[in-house]
């Protein structure tokens, strides 16, 4: 076999000096800017694999000319609050990964004869990531954390030994998953090969710099670069196979009302709203079908309880109904606090729900009257596997049944909606107006804001708000909606707005919480950093420190050709806003810039 016997010529680099030199954590700047480093190893390898996972499994439609790269992207579309999650996730894996650069540890870094403690550290955390995978309630931070040891690792290996030397750019599989290792050794050669006489080691195999004063192997950059890429990449794939109903309704009539004001007007946004209703006696009453999310909303509004914990309802009447009046490929979301009293139509729900590919999302509470079991709900669950009808419904679409208390129902089904009905929300803008100050604040809208939903929450009645773009009132425009939930709160959305200065004015002296957002394509995504012993920058652990120097990296995507970033703003709870010039550096799949500053206050959103 030939791996055996590649095995043998392997070398180690003997350094004396922690903690080692390897692939740079970060983007150098001036002339070493073109040098690979970990954070681009190890988002390209994510990309890739994610995308390869895109393809095979045809999540989107995606032709044979989209590079894999891209792949992540368009599955994300118009969805930027996904691909901000996604990429916050992302993030996390290469911070957790350039972490590890801080290490004492040579095993590592493949340091000091030590691969073989490298090869079982990887080992190691691979078997405890498999486990934690399996876990009813997988800790998804803590898995991520391991993700990173494991690939900084992995990483090193190949900037630390002769593998590309001996074998180019292709990725050395026994490492990490083989128990047999043979050793040999080299000079490493750079500034920390003491063993040298801190000279650089003629012939030492050092390739972590393009320049060839540092790296006595520069001309292998490139070659371990893309063998460590590839094989981060393979690693990630092989991851892949490891009283009262009322207080409840209240709940769900908040968290369908968010819902609907956030997807509103957007791309994403449903073509039509269904309420049906049901309970015992009435089997089934349809309340409303409507295109205008508005409508929805007051619906929900005029809904009133009955008793409450009644036992049992007709529940399988109520979805009957309302599969038989949505459209094919819709989303049915259904709350009960009681057993079904015509669990006999079970198979002509499943039925019908999968005749029009129906996605079922079915909310049932804890404390149940039949013979559901109790069962504490402390965050979204996987799906229920008792045999009750909920559980036999849900199991039959392909849907899912969610355990529910009230208190944290709300915050699960902005959860799931979000999944399902991605908003792609940017903050333009907060403000305060406190009695006796001025009635009148002033936010802009560019071109590049396809929808703006002003939020006032204070405001007693739809009458005590005005808001003017630059050609005057739009209140009662026809791309304007307005309602007043009550006791407090006025929601104003505007399709299509005009680009300019607009002004929202206060009726009265009533304190005022005024929240700006809207639709775009352009997101960003921020990270703060600060400067280490070996000069590099890292992700900070807590919060910030008042007072200390930071450096913040913000990452801007899908910026219109032809624009730019050229500033953030600091808003902080007590000094004067910040307003800070940003200089731009090297980025994989967006516009990168950072900005040093000493933070006088806690901050507590960020703006470019």
């Amino acid at each position: 076999m030939i791996m055996p016997i590649i095995r043998a010529f392997i070398w180690v680099m003997i350094l004396k000096i922690h903690p080692s030199v390897g692939f740079p954590p970060d983007a150098l700047t001036g002339s070493a800017a073109f040098t690979k480093h970990h954070a681009e190893i190890t988002r390209g390898a994510i990309r890739i694999a994610v995308g390869r996972y895109i393809k095979d499994n045809n999540l989107t439609l995606i032709d044979d000319t989209t590079d894999v790269f891209d792949a992540v992207k368009t599955l994300f579309g118009n969805d930027s609050d996904g691909y901000e999650k996604f990429i916050e996730k992302e993030t996390d894996i290469i911070e957790n990964v350039k972490d590890q650069e801080k290490s004492k540890e040579a095993y590592i870094h493949c340091n000091s004869e030590q691969i073989e403690l490298a090869h079982n550290h990887v080992i190691k955390l691979r078997k405890q990531i498999a486990v934690l995978a399996q876990s009813t309630e997988p800790d998804l931070s803590l898995i991520r954390k391991m993700i990173g040891k494991c690939i900084y690792t992995i990483q090193a290996f190949y900037s630390g030994s002769n593998w590309v030397e001996m074998n180019g750019d292709s990725v050395y599989k026994d490492f990490e998953t083989n128990d047999n290792f043979d050793q040999g050794k080299c000079g490493f050669g750079g500034s920390t090969d003491t063993e040298n006489g801190f000279r650089t080691a003629k012939g030492g195999i050092n390739k972590d710099r393009l320049d060839y004063t540092y790296s006595p192997h520069h001309h292998l950059h490139y070659k371990a670069f893309y063998s460590a890429r590839k094989a981060t990449e393979q690693f990630l794939i092989d991851q892949d196979d490891t009283g009262s109903i009322g207080d409840e309704i209240e709940e769900v009539r908040k968290a369908c009302i968010d819902i609907i004001t956030n997807v509103f007007g957007t791309p994403n946004a449903p073509s039509n709203y269904i309420l049906v209703t049901f309970n015992d006696p009435v089997k089934h009453m349809h309340r409303l079908t409507t295109s205008n999310g508005l409508e929805m909303i007051s619906a929900l509004g005029n809904i009133t309880v009955d008793g409450g914990f009644d036992c049992p309802e007709y529940a399988m009447s109520g979805l009957e109904k309302a599969i038989e009046l949505c459209q094919e490929q819709s989303t049915i979301f259904f709350y009960t606090d009681a057993p079904a009293k015509d669990e006999a139509e079970r198979d002509t729900v499943i039925n019908a729900a999968e005749e029009k590919h129906i996605d079922l999302q079915l909310f049932v509470h804890n404390e149940t009257c039949g013979p559901l079991r109790k069962k504490r709900a402390t965050e979204r669950t996987k799906r229920d596997v008792e045999p009750h009808v909920y559980s036999q419904v849900a199991e039959g679409t392909g849907g899912a049944i969610y355990r529910f208390n009230t208190s944290l129902l709300g915050e699960l089904m902005i959860q799931i909606s979000e999944e399902i009905f991605p908003s792609a929300t940017a903050i333009v803008d907060t403000f305060e107006l406190r009695d006796g100050e001025t009635n009148q604040i002033s936010f802009p809208v560019d071109s590049m804001l396809n929808n703006v939903k002003i939020t006032v929450i204070g405001a007693t009645s739809a009458a005590d708000v005005d808001i003017e773009s630059p050609l005057g009132s739009i209140m009662t425009a026809v791309t304007t909606s307005v309602y007043f939930k009550s006791p407090d709160k006025v929601v104003v959305s505007v399709l299509y707005p005009t680009t300019g200065i607009y002004k929202l004015l206060r009726t009265g002296n009533n304190y005022w919480y005024a929240n700006i957002t809207a639709q775009t394509s352009v997101d960003f995504h921020y990270l703060m950093t600060e400067e280490a012993e070996d000069g590099y920058f890292y992700r900070i652990s807590g919060k910030p420190i008042v007072g200390e120097q930071y450096r913040i990296y913000l990452t801007v995507y899908d910026l219109p050709v032809g624009m730019d970033a050229s500033g953030v703003r600091l808003e902080t709870n007590d000094s004067p806003t910040n307003n800070l010039d940003i200089t731009e550096v090297a980025g994989d799949f967006g516009t990168t810039y950072f900005v040093s500053t000493t933070l006088s206050s806690d901050v507590v959103m960020y703006f470019i």
